[in-house]
C-alpha cells in the first residue's frame, strides 16, 4: 500500500509539479551552511537532464515572476540587489520520447530529495549525499534564513548562494588540496549552465566566470577530452557557459580592437620595400604582395609535382634525373620574403592572436573543442607545418602568411638533399605526399587571407559577433563528432546561440561580420560534416543571417548568391546538403532583394 500510494503521489502532473518547485524553493530557504549549500549545487545539475527538471525550473523562475509582479501592483517589496531577472530564455525544446517515470520523475530529483530528508530529520545520515570537506572561509559568513520563500525572489537567492561559492573557487589556496577545490569547481559551473541556459538566470549575476572557467578548462584539459569523448556532458556545459562569457570580453576590449585596427592597416598598407619604385608609383599592398609571392611559389611546385607524381616507384636514380630537369623549380631562395615590410604583417596578426589568449584566459586559443592556434613563431619551419593548418581552414583562426611561405619553401631543402646524394626513400614518399596535398589546397589560400582580413574587421567593428558565431560552430562539429547524439543538448544549444547573438542588432552594418556569416553559410552547405540538432541550430543560423543581411548590399552577397547556386546545381535530389543550401539561399537572396 505504501508503495503504491508513493507511486501514486509521483505521477506527473501539474500538482506534483507544483511540489517539486515548493519543495525546491524551501530548500534554498533553509540551507544555512556552506556545505549544505555545495551538496545542493552538486545535486542541480542532475535535476536539468530529463524533461520533467526543466520544467520544474522553468515554473519556479516563472512563478517568482509572476509574484513579483503581483507585488509591484499592490505592494513595494525591497527585491535583493542585482539587475532584473530576464525571463526570456529559450522554450524550444526538442521533441523528446520521455522515459519511463521511474527514470525521469524519480531519479532526476533524487539527489535533491535526499537533501530534502536529511534537512528534515537530522539522523537519517545514511540518505545524505556525500559533503564535500570545504576550508573555513574567513570572508564568507553563513547564510541566515530570511522570510518565507513567497517574500523572496528564488532565482535571485540562489543564484547569490552559487555566486559565492564560485567566488571561493578563484582561489585554490583555500582549499586542502586540488581535487576539492575541481569538485566545487566543476559544480558550480556545471550549475551555473544549467541554471543561465535553462532556468532563466543571468550570467552577470554570478560574476566574472571567465578566469575561472579558464582555470578549470585547463586543469581538465577540455580539447583533449573533447577530441576522446571523455566527460562530455561538463564539456559541453562548460564550452556553452564559456561561449558566453567571452562574447562580451571580445565586445568590449578596446586594446583588442586597437590591435585588430592596426593589423588591418599592416595588411592594406602599401608596401613601400618595392625597390626602384618611385614611392607615388607602389601598386601593391601587403596582401597583393603575399599573394603575388605565393602565386610564384605555387607555380613553381605545381610543375614540379606533375613532374614526379606521374611516375610510379620512383628510384633514388629516376627520381634524380627528374629533379635535376626541375631544378629551377627548386630553387625558391630568389623569391624573397624576409624583407621587414612582410614580416610585420605576420608580427601585427600575432599581437592580436595573443591579446586574445591573455584577454580570454586561454579558453579560446588553448581549451575550446575543436580549434587550433598557430602558436609556432620560432624556427625552424616545416612544410607538414602549413598542410596541417590548410587541412580544415576552420579549425584555426589566423594564420600567418609569411611564416607560411617559409614553410612552403622549406620542401626544396628535402629535395635538394636528394641531389646531393642524401637519398632516404620514407622522407622522400612523405615530400611527395606533402606536395600532392599542397597541389589541392593551394587554390583555398587566397580566401583564407581574405578571410583573416574580414575576422579583424568583425574584432574591430562587430563585437566579435561573427567570430564568435564561428567558434560556436567548430566546437559544436568538434562535440558531436564523439558523440551518437546532441539531440538531448539542442535546448542548451539554442539557449547558447541566442545568448551570443542577442545584440546583433547593432553590428549588423559591420561588412567583416556580413562577410564571414555569408562565407560561413556557404561552407554549412557544402561541408561534408552533420551538424547535430540542425533543425534548431541552423535555423536559428539562417534566421541570424536574413537579420544581418536584411537591407545590406555588396559583391559579398552577390558571390554567396552565385556560390550556393552553383552548389545546388551540383547536389543530387537525394543530398541532405540540398535543402539547407536551398534555405541559405532563400534567405540572402530575400535579403538581397530588401536592400533594393
Amino acid at each position: 500500500m505504501a508503495q503504491g500510494q508513493m507511486q501514486l503521489a509521483m505521477e506527473e502532473s501539474e500538482g506534483r509539479k507544483g511540489r517539486d518547485e515548493r519543495a525546491i524553493r524551501w530548500l534554498i530557504d533553509m540551507m544555512t551552511e556552506d556545505p549544505e549549500m555545495e551538496s545542493f549545487v552538486m545535486a542541480i545539475p542532475g535535476s536539468f537532464n530529463g524533461e520533467w527538471g526543466k520544467e520544474v525550473w522553468k515554473k519556479i523562475s516563472s512563478t517568482m515572476d509572476d509574484e513579483n509582479k503581483s507585488r509591484g501592483q499592490n505592494e513595494p517589496v525591497l527585491a535583493p540587489p542585482g539587475p532584473p531577472m530576464d525571463t526570456n530564455f529559450p522554450t524550444i525544446i526538442p521533441p523528446v520520447v520521455r522515459p519511463s517515470f521511474a527514470r525521469t520523475s524519480w531519479n532526476v530529483f533524487d539527489p535533491i530529495i535526499r537533501l530534502v530528508n536529511t534537512r528534515i530529520a537530522s539522523d537519517s545520515l545514511t540518505n545524505t549525499m556525500v559533503l564535500l570537506p570545504t576550508p573555513l572561509l574567513a570572508h564568507v559568513q553563513p547564510h541566515s534564513a530570511t522570510a518565507h520563500m513567497q517574500e523572496e525572489d528564488v532565482m535571485r537567492e540562489l543564484t547569490a548562494r552559487v555566486a559565492r561559492l564560485l567566488a571561493t573557487c578563484r582561489n585554490r589556496g583555500l582549499f586542502a588540496n586540488d581535487e576539492l577545490w575541481r569538485r566545487r569547481t566543476r559544480g558550480c559551473v556545471e550549475t551555473t549552465a544549467s541554471l543561465v541556459f535553462c532556468a532563466g538566470a543571468e550570467l552577470g549575476q554570478f560574476g566574472d566566470v571567465a578566469k575561472l572557467l579558464g582555470d578549470i578548462g585547463s586543469d581538465q584539459r577540455m580539447r583533449e577530452s573533447s577530441r576522446v569523448g571523455k566527460d562530455q556532458l561538463f564539456v559541453v556545459r562548460w564550452t556553452c557557459l564559456s561561449l558566453v562569457a567571452i562574447r562580451p570580453i571580445l565586445e568590449s576590449d578596446l586594446s583588442l580592437r586597437d590591435n585588430a585596427r592596426q593589423a588591418l592597416t599592416v595588411l592594406e598598407e602599401r608596401d613601400d620595400n618595392d625597390t626602384g619604385v618611385e614611392p607615388s608609383l607602389i601598386r601593391h599592398t601587403r596582401v597583393e604582395k603575399i599573394l603575388e609571392t605565393f602565386d610564384k611559389v605555387s607555380t613553381c611546385l605545381k610543375e614540379l609535382c606533375d613532374a614526379l607524381r606521374w611516375e610510379e616507384d620512383l628510384t633514388e636514380e629516376k627520381a634524380k634525373e627528374i629533379l635535376h630537369k626541375h631544378e629551377s623549380q627548386i630553387e625558391l631562395e630568389h623569391i624573397h620574403i624576409q624583407n621587414d615590410s612582410l614580416q610585420s604583417v605576420d608580427w601585427s596578426i600575432r599581437v592580436v592572436q595573443h591579446h586574445i589568449d591573455r584577454s580570454t584566459h586561454g579558453i579560446i586559443t588553448r581549451q575550446l573543442p575543436g580549434l587550433n592556434f598557430d602558436d609556432s613563431d620560432s624556427e625552424p619551419v616545416h612544410f607538414s607545418q602549413f598542410i596541417e593548418s590548410f587541412r580544415d581552414l576552420h579549425t584555426f583562426r589566423f594564420t600567418f602568411p609569411v611564416q607560411n611561405l617559409q614553410r612552403i619553401c622549406s620542401i626544396t631543402h628535402t629535395f635538394r638533399n636528394i641531389l646531393q646524394g642524401q637519398w632516404d626513400v620514407n622522407v622522400f614518399k612523405e615530400a611527395l605526399k606533402n606536395l600532392q596535398e599542397f597541389v589541392l589546397l593551394a587554390e583555398q589560400h587566397e580566401n583564407v587571407l581574405h578571410r583573416q582580413a574580414w575576422h579583424l574587421q568583425d574584432l574591430r567593428d562587430g563585437g566579435g559577433l561573427g567570430f564568435t558565431v564561428e567558434l560556436f560552430f567548430v566546437a559544436l562539429k568538434q562535440l558531436s563528432s564523439t558523440t551518437s547524439s546532441m539531440e538531448p543538448h539542442a535546448a542548451l544549444l539554442v539557449a547558447t546561440f541566442r545568448a551570443i547573438i542577442s545584440d546583433w542588432g547593432e553590428y549588423k552594418k559591420c561588412v567583416g561580420t556580413q562577410k564571414l556569416l555569408d562565407l560561413f553559410a556557404s561552407y554549412l552547405s557544402d561541408s561534408d560534416s552533420d551538424y547535430p540538432a540542425s533543425g534548431y541550430i541552423i535555423d536559428e543560423f539562417l534566421e541570424l543571417l536574413g537579420n544581418v543581411l536584411e537591407g545590406q548590399k555588396g559583391q559579398h552577397i552577390d558571390d554567396a548568391v552565385q556560390h550556393l547556386t552553383h552548389e545546388i546545381s551540383l547536389l543530387s535530389d537525394s543530398s541532405h546538403h540540398l535543402p539547407l543550401s536551398v534555405k541559405a539561399l532563400e534567405v540572402i537572396t530575400r535579403s538581397r532583394s530588401s536592400s533594393v
